[in-house]
Parts: C-alpha cells; structure tokens; sequence
C-alpha cells in the first residue's frame, strides 16, 4: 500500500509541473528560512557548552545601581577571585581575566593583537585542547599561549613552540615592551566555547601595581569560577555577601549591590544585557525578530500549498470518484493526498538545505563575518527536520486531504460544476498574503530611508575631513609638530578620549547627591579642532592654572541638573572640586540609537592621550596618508601606523541598523516571491476553469478590454483590500521599529506605501496577467469542440 502511495504520488507530482514547481519552491523557502533560524539560535543558544565541566562553570557579574537605574556590569573586583577561592572550599577554581591592546613583534612583522591574561586555572576551568606544547604554559608567566590562527600568522605551517615574541602593552598608563616565549598553541577553538581569544598570558604580568590588584574598587573584564556540585552555588552566592560589603567600603562611588553567578552553559543567553560582557551573545530581539519571520514565511508557504490544491480539487474530483466508485475509502484517499504531500515536503526540504547554504550562511558571513554552517552530524538538526516534516504535512495538506475528499461520487457524476465553494477561504489565505508582504516590505523601506537620514543627520559638529591617528607611546608632542607640517593639516589635537568611539563614565558630587554622568578627557585644543562650539561661557583656556580644575558640560547637562545659570557652579570629583566654565552644544557622542546624554568634558595631560585628532582642510587621499605613515614610522618604528576617520566612528552602529534592514527586505522579497508564485498558480487554475466562460463571451462579441476586467477583478479587488487593511499594520510595525531602534527616527511619509503598491500591484498584474493574456488570445473554436 506504502509503495502504492508512492508510485502514485510522484506520477503526480511529475504531471502537475507548474503546481509542483510552486509548492516546491515556496516551501523550500520557507525550509530555509527555518533551518537558518535554527542555525542562527542553536548556534548562539548553546554557547559555552563544549567545555568539559560547562554545567560547573559560573561567570560573575556585578549588579550596580547608576543614577538610580540597576545595570548588570561584567568584571568583579581584582581580589574577588582569589577571595572566593580561598575562603569557600565550594570553589575548586577561579581565574580573573583582563584584556589589554598591544602590539605584537615577531621579527620585521608587527601586528595590533588584544592580549587576554588569566590565571593559571584558566586552562583547568575551560576546555582548550593544546595542538602543540604544553597546557602547563600558563604557569609560567614568561610564556604565552596563543591560537592556532595566531600561529599561522607568526611561522605559517610549523610549530612556533620555543619561539620568542615581543608584546608592548598599550592603555595601561604605561607603555612597555616585554618578550614571552610561545609555550602552547591552541587547536582552532571551538566556535561553541562562548568566548575566544589569540594571546594568552599569566596574570602576574599584568602591568598594574600589586597595589591596585589588591584593590577592591579596580575591576577586570570577567571572573569565572569552578564549583564543586551545582548545588553549592545557593551557599557560595549567600557567603559572599561579605565581599560585597568590603567593596562598598572601597568604591563608595560605584557600591555593588548583588554579585549575579551564572552558568556558563546558559550565561550567554542575557551577555547583551551584561555591559562589557565578553561572552558571546545574540539579543532577544534577534531571536524573536528571526523566528517571528521563519514563522512568517512558513505561513505563506502553507497557504500557497491549500490554496494551490482548492483551486485545482476540481482537476481531481473525477479522480476521487472513480476511486471511491471501485472500492476507494475516504481514509485510503487521505492517506494517498498525504504521501504526495510529504514527497512535496521531502524535496522541499532538500532545496531549502541548498537554499542555506549557497545563499542564506554566505550573506549572513558578508554582513556580520559569524561563519555560521551547518552541523549535519547534530542529533537536533534531524529532530528538527522530522518536525518541520510533521509540520508541513499537516499544516499544508490537512485541510485540502479532508476538503478534496470530502466529495460524494453521485455528486460529482451528477454535478460536472461542482467546485470548491464560493472561494471565501482561499480569498482569506490570499489576502493574508498579500498583508504580510505589504507590512514586511514597507517597513524594510522605512529602513533604509531611516538608515540614509541618520547618515545626513548633524551630529552637532564637523565630522568630515577629520584623520584620526592612535597613538602607541608618550612621544605626542613630537608627533604633532611633525605632523601639523603637513600643508593638508589645518588643525591638531589630542584626546584620551575620541567622541563616538570612547568615553568614561564619572561618578560625582553635586549638593551632596552621587550620580555618574558620561565623561571626556580632551586636550585644550579638541573641541575647536572638531567644531564643537560652547552656546555660554568659554571653552579651556590653555596655557593657564585654572584649566586643571575647569570642565565643560552639555546643554543637556544643564537641563538635567535643571541649573538657569551654570557658569561657576561646582561638582565633586574624588574630593576635589571643579568648576563649570563653559557649556557646549549638544553633539552626538553616541549612537543615534541612544538619546544626547549628560556630558562632562575635562583636560587631560598629554602623557594620557590615545587619540591625535587631525582637521584637515580638504578629503585625504592616499599620498596624504603615506606622508603621515612615513612620519609615524620615523617616530615610532616598533608601532603599526593605525588610523580612523571621525564619520566613520559609528559605522558599527550604521551597519547593525542596515543589517536589520536587509533582514526586513529580504523577508518581504520572499514574501512577495511567495505571494506572487502563489498567485501565478492559482491564477492558471482558475483561468483554466473559465476558458468556455472566456470562449462563449468572446464568440458573443466581448471585446477583450471588458475579458481582461472579468478574469482580473477578483484579484485587483482582494489586492486593493489587502493593502487597505495592511496600511495601518504597516504603519504601526513601521513606528514600533524605529522606536526600538533609534531615539531620532525618519518621519514616516507616504512614500513607502506607494513605492510598496506599486510594486506590489504590479508583480500581481504580471503574474495574474500572463494567463489572462494566453485565455483571450485563445481560439473559441478549439476550446468549445468538446461540447
């Protein structure tokens, strides 16, 4: 009986081309669309698991509370770690780790490389296979680790173990050059460890005094610790409530109020709501926007598979009666409707497999660079497959197995013009088509026009023509007069801070009152080097005493602190006492994601600058930026010359926005694909049906204008009434985007919606219109001979 199906099924499926091209290739969409969504979360969902003892393995966050509002921070107190460690017999490990930037020296090559230093549990907590040397490495603090693509880059094929590099160590205040000698590679880490890194170094080495790593107010990027048992976590996060209280006697600016353990195992699906989380993550709004659309695109498919199979029951009910006439049952014809469905489903799925991984895994790695593939020896993925199956089956062919064999025999014998009802359900399922593809496209639009004006948007002063060059030492003042030769260079300063790319957060006193505000150190001369313009007051005064203890803020600063007359007012900063001299514009020094916050601007000494912003007075071209090297290299020879432009500094922030964008559209293409090839198959059926309608109307003198109105209005008019019912949907998805989005959005006009019924009208009308075309051009003659 099986075998029956399937021979039966696939002769069919082999007779019905067109229907089965369309049902193949809409599912197959929508299979892929499910398969990268399942990529995409089971990759992100399960990171951290593939360490040996992931279930045992905490990160510890830090719970603060910031003007009022609680923050999750990662990093603890340096002494935390060793504390716990120490004191509690629940933990059999701990390892803080720091990350630093430095400049990599092996031979004539030099290379900018962030350097991680761990303890020496680190390599017993976490499951890093060793490809060469020795796992013991990180005992010895004149060694390092590094990965295997590191080592690539240092000997190529060979074994770089014994080999000597030279690491200077940049941000720490002070600079200084060190040798290590490679003692272990790593195997290419597993892309589920949750984290990973290139250099790997003891923390001894840490360039900071032993008095700050003993200080409970310094903190590193993450501490993990190794428990026993799980259930030792309760007492452990109990005891070390008396950490927690010696911290607030250190850092009464920034008191913790809880210590927040995590499993790893689970730990990265909240690391993007954990501010310098260093684990990898996705946020829930990827998940849900991702899902969301899968779910969207297999909708579709299913409602082009039973509206496909309604419009064509009529095609079949002669089928059905002979079967049921020698013997068929109900039940057998389900079953065999069934079996052709699944072979629909099978192929479908094989396409949708082809569809992830020449199209879907390629463009995800060109917007983000996550080489995402698929694991075809995952358990999961096949679970998931025998669902999709199960789901399709009976998503897509439940409705038209019991509608098409519901049919009576002396009906149909009697009734040639029995049909599929009045359509009312098959005109639902188009319309929510058509709504769906209206609502996606429209709002991926609004998208791009959103992402367009942010690029036009003022950003509060003159980012164009603006070089900036980051500096690797202390040599800044012989750097700027080499540079400010230059005939290009109008201007030149130097920041510890660079605006859009990095700030401070400063915790100060003010009417008695502690809050943390967002915090710039700039030299004297940056703000007239950027345009950033002071609306009161007076900007730095180089030159003078008073500069140490002046500071400038924002207007919105002012407006926080509800002040009528800033100038000379006074804040607390570690016990010393600054004085507002000047307020400035507000300007963008974040994301146009995030609203204009309170700003405090300060002077910094030359000797903490990282940045050397350059004014220029025209576009540099590539002879400028050569002039520049070849000085930076007469300067500082061990160094990289590394360099940005100041429009670039949120281009991070512009791409995520424009990935979301393409997301959105290549949702709503698919949805139109969809829509359309749905269209263009029930519309064959349904003109096939009409073609003795068409012939007698021609051969009673129809002209082919009132034909082509005939055969076009019920899709025109179910078309018209979708995109009616869609307009406030889209409006509302378009506003509730941007919202979540950005703080300064596009104002939303009409042209989204006209652009989207034009084009959406219009792929209609080619689709539906090729087979209305071909009725009318048909010969009477030949159609009616059977009657």
């Amino acid at each position: 009986m099986l075998k029956h199906f399937a021979i039966v099924g696939i002769r069919n499926f082999l007779k019905h081309r067109v229907s089965s091209f369309i049902n193949v290739f809409s599912l197959s969409l929508s299979v892929g669309c499910a398969l990268f969504v399942f990529v995409f979360v089971e990759f992100f969902y399960n990171q951290g698991t593939s360490h040996e003892n992931s279930e045992d393995i905490y990160i510890i966050n830090r719970e603060i509370l910031i003007n009022g509002k609680s923050e999750v921070h990662s990093g603890t107190p340096e002494p935390l770690a060793l504390a716990l460690k120490s004191d509690l017999p629940e933990v059999v490990k701990a390892t803080r780790i720091r990350d630093i930037p430095g400049h990599v020296r092996f031979g004539s090559r030099v290379f900018k490389e962030q350097i991680r230093f761990a303890d020496e549990d680190f390599m017993e907590i976490f499951s890093f296979p060793i490809k060469w040397g020795s796992p013991l490495a990180l005992q010895d603090p004149n060694s390092i680790i590094i990965s295997e693509e590191a080592a690539r880059k240092i000997a190529e094929k060979e074994s770089p173990v014994g080999k000597t590099i030279q690491i200077k160590f940049l941000g720490s205040g002070t600079e200084h050059m060190e040798s290590f000698t490679i003692g272990a590679v790593l195997h290419t880490i597993d892309k589920k460890a949750g984290f990973d890194f290139d250099f790997l170094i003891s923390y001894q080495k840490q360039p900071l005094s032993q008095e700050r790593l003993s200080n409970w107010a310094e903190y590193n990027n993450a501490t993990f610790v190794l428990l026993k048992e799980e259930k030792d976590l309760e007492k452990i996060a109990g005891t070390s409530q008396k950490f927690v209280e010696i911290q607030r006697a250190a850092d009464k600016d920034f008191p913790i109020q809880n210590l927040i353990f995590q499993v790893l195992q689970t730990a990265s699906h909240s690391a993007s709501d954990v501010r310098g989380n260093i684990l990898s993550s996705a946020a829930l709004e990827a998940y849900i926007v991702l899902i969301a659309l899968a779910v969207l695109t297999m909708v579709l498919s299913c409602i082009n598979y039973i509206n496909i199979a309604i419009a064509s029951a009529s095609m079949r009910l002669k089928e059905i009666a002979v079967r049921k006439s020698i013997g068929g049952i109900r039940s057998q014809l389900i079953a065999q409707f069934f079996a052709e469905n699944l072979i629909v489903c099978l192929v479908s799925i094989i396409a949708g497999v082809m569809w992830v991984e020449l199209l879907f895994l390629p463009g995800f790695k060109s917007l983000i660079s996550n080489p995402l593939t698929i694991d075809y020896l995952n358990p999961n993925l096949w679970m998931f497959f025998l669902v999709l199956v199960v789901l399709l089956s009976i998503g897509g062919g439940a409705y038209p197995a019991f509608f098409i064999t519901k049919f009576e025999t002396t009906a149909i014998f009697r009734n040639s013009s029995l049909r599929a009802g009045k359509g009312l359900f098959r005109k639902v399922l188009l319309t929510i088509q058509y709504f769906f593809s209206f609502v996606t496209i429209s709002s991926a639009i609004v998208l791009f026009q959103n992402d367009s004006f942010h690029r036009k948007l003022g950003w509060g002063y003159d980012q164009h023509d603006k070089v900036v060059v980051h500096l690797a030492g202390s040599n800044y003042e012989q750097l700027k007069n080499k540079l400010s030769s230059l005939p290009i260079v109008e201007k030149i300063a130097g920041s510890t801070n660079q605006v859009g790319a990095s700030s401070e957060e400063l915790a100060i006193k003010i009417n008695g009152e502690t809050r943390s505000f967002d915090h710039l150190r700039v030299g004297a001369d940056y703000l007239p080097t950027l345009g950033i313009r002071t609306s009161l007051g007076r900007d730095f005064n180089e030159g003078t005493s008073e500069v140490t203890s002046a500071i400038l803020v924002n207007e919105r600063f002012v407006q926080e602190m509800d002040w009528e007359r800033p100038i000379g007012k006074s804040i607390e900063v570690k016990n010393q006492n600054y004085y507002v001299t000047g307020v400035v514009s507000n300007f963008h020094f974040k994301p146009f994601s995030e609203e204009i916050e309170p700003l405090i601007i300060s002077v910094a000494e030359p000797k903490d600058f990282r940045y050397l912003t350059l004014n220029l007075s025209q576009s540099p071209e590539r002879s400028d930026i050569a002039l520049m090297e070849n000085i930076w290299k007469e300067l500082n020879p061990d160094d990289p010359f590394e360099y940005s432009y100041q429009e670039d500094v949120f281009q991070s922030s512009f791409l995520q926005y424009n990935i979301l964008a393409k997301v959105l559209a290549t949702a709503g293409l698919i949805a139109i694909l969809l829509a359309i090839f749905g269209l263009f198959g029930l519309s064959a059926i349904r003109v096939r049906s009409r073609l003795k309608e068409v012939s007698i109307r021609k051969v009673l003198g129809g002209d082919e204008k009132h034909l082509f109105y005939i055969l076009n209005k019920e899709y025109i008019s179910l078309l018209l009434f979708s995109i009616v019912l869609a307009l406030p949907a889209a409006h509302l998805a378009m506003t509730t985007l941007l919202g979540i989005a950005t703080k300064y959005p596009i104002p939303i006009t009409y042209i989204p919606f006209i652009l989207t019924g034009l084009l959406v009208v219009g792929l209609s009308i080619l689709a539906v219109g090729f087979h209305i075309a071909k009725a009318i051009k048909s010969n009477p003659a030949i159609t009616l001979r059977t009657e």
